[in-house]
């Protein structure tokens, strides 16, 4: 059995405020963020008080939580 052709990526520079998508629901100051292996998982740190939350965000179901509170010096 053949495999499906795949269509030629072809960009389209017009309106691209019109493709872009929020990620997060934060509002806070992200830092970098590591999508998992499988797509279903984005972890990124984000500044709250004193320090910094490490979040993860669900790319399915768009659910949010954090998951561990870093310390300034581990956040550095």
């Amino acid at each position: 059995m053949k495999p499906p052709t795949i269509p030629e990526f072809v960009p389209n520079p017009d309106n691209p405020d019109d493709r872009t998508v929020r990620l997060t629901l934060t509002s806070a100051r992200i830092g970098d963020s590591k999508l998992s292996k499988d797509g279903e998982k984005l972890y990124y740190p984000a500044a709250y008080d004193k320090g910094y939350n490490l979040w993860v965000l669900s790319t399915r179901t768009r659910e949010t939580g954090s998951c561990l509170k870093l310390t300034p010096a581990a956040a550095a």
